[in-house]
């Protein structure tokens, strides 16, 4: 269980909403690149659970825009790459690898644009969140906003184990 990001390999990006994607302007998606010298799926998921975040699934993500307004989210890369468009259809585009961890705040939409080699992750939600998905096709927005404003923060990150995991701010 090896977890090697360096504050150098963190990015962060903050998003405003996006027609029925409300995201979360108020906390940064963050990357971890190459969180990982052992991609390996096990790995993952015993760092991510020692941090709190208890592992929930390995697959890939799914190919149409949802997020989850009940819970903050990581992906655990472990498998080929893939391009992710977060924030909704006006959202960037984001390339990710095999040893790669995307933490995406609660409201915040993504999909899969495209997959290539395979591409796995390990899904993992904070301890005592679990996800819901919604498509932004609903008409509780309004409700759907205030939910993900109340999402609690988690304790630590999932791939350091550090304060601060949806702030952008780690103090290793």
């Amino acid at each position: 269980m090896t977890a090697t990001a360096t504050e150098t390999a963190i990015e962060t990006l903050t998003l405003p909403p996006d027609g029925p994607f409300p995201n979360n302007p108020a906390l940064p998606v963050i990357l971890h690149r190459e969180a990982f010298t052992d991609p390996d799926p096990a790995t993952i998921e015993a760092t991510f659970a020692a941090h709190g975040w208890p592992p929930a699934w390995r697959w890939g993500v799914f190919d149409w825009h949802h997020f989850h307004a009940s819970a903050h989210e990581a992906l655990g890369c472990y498998k080929g790459s893939a391009t992710l468009q977060l924030g909704g259809p006006n959202g960037p585009l984001v390339d990710v690898a095999a040893a790669d961890t995307v933490v995406l705040p609660a409201g915040t939409a993504h999909r899969a644009v495209a997959t290539r080699d395979g591409f796995r992750c390990v899904g993992a939600y904070p301890e005592g969140q679990e996800p819901d998905v919604q498509r932004g096709d609903g008409d509780a927005f309004e409700a759907l906003e205030y939910r993900i404003h109340h999402v609690p923060l988690p304790a630590q990150d999932p791939v350091h184990g550090s304060a601060g995991s949806l702030t952008g701010h780690h103090p290793d």
